[in-house]
């Protein structure tokens, strides 16, 4: 009887992990279904019943209707809210679908689908710091056991940045405004530059996991820091003074 109680129970928990399994396996399949079908939407500035939600540069949400209402530093971490769909295909509570307002994937915005808190987090960062996110960021070559060859510009200040970042731009208008003569580098044309970027950053001992980065004669900025380059505008750095130093003895020389 022991016997046929224990058989009885055995059968009962292979038959519960069975139907936990189908379960389990049903709700991945719906989970990835929901997923192709938020990808696959094709989303442009003319779709209806959308709602673009961002990020201001003080890390306030903003929710839009127009595509075009979303300001340029923040056109590329968009979030899509389709209002034609129910919030349980939305599957609002633990992904966001992002789209990048500058990339086109045929007629539509390029579109992402991320975990919510690990978007909202990365979101935060690149606000509080002021950077947009590098596409396809080119790595730096060198064999392995060999220093990076540090390029120096300290004579100069290059501006690191890339034709759809709207930091680069608004960093760009800056510097003109403050009558600041730069040289641009732009890291997507020219991975060269995104190396030597790379290699600066890595000497400095900074992180660069964005644009811009402004090179001030030697001096690395992460980010649009306006602070950091008014600083440096009216206190250039110590190379830069000893160099006037030195000019103006030669000057009083017979």
């Amino acid at each position: 009887m022991k016997f046929l109680h224990s058989l009885f129970l055995f059968a009962f928990i292979l038959l519960h992990l069975s139907c936990s399994s189908e379960k389990s396996q049903q709700e991945e399949a719906l989970a990835k279904a929901a997923d192709k079908t938020l990808t696959s939407m094709e989303i442009n500035e003319n779709t209806e019943n959308i709602l673009y939600t961002y990020m201001d540069e003080k890390g306030q949400y903003v929710s839009v209707e127009k595509s075009t209402d979303v300001p340029d530093p923040c056109r590329n971490d968009v979030i899509i809210i389709n209002l034609n769909l129910p919030p349980e295909a939305r599957q609002a509570d633990v992904k966001v679908l992002v789209a990048d307002l500058e990339t086109r994937d045929g007629l539509g915005f390029k579109l992402r689908l991320e975990d919510r808190a690990s978007f909202e987090n990365s979101l935060k960062l690149k606000r509080k710091w002021r950077i947009s996110p590098i596409r396809q960021q080119a790595q730096m070559p060198q064999s392995a056991g060999t220093a990076p060859q540090i390029l120096p510009n300290s004579d100069e200040i290059i501006l690191y940045g890339a034709s759809w970042c709207g930091y680069c731009k608004q960093a760009k208008k800056y510097l003109h405004q403050k009558g600041v003569k730069f040289r641009e580098e732009d890291i997507e044309k020219n991975p060269q530059a995104s190396v030597e970027m790379q290699q600066k950053c890595a000497a400095a001992k900074i992180q660069c996991n964005g644009v811009p980065v402004i090179d001030f004669k030697g001096v690395m900025i992460p980010g649009f820091d306006r602070a950091t380059i008014d600083r440096l505008i009216a206190s250039p750095p110590i190379k830069d003074k000893k160099d006037k130093k030195d000019t103006k003895t030669d000057n009083t020389k017979p």
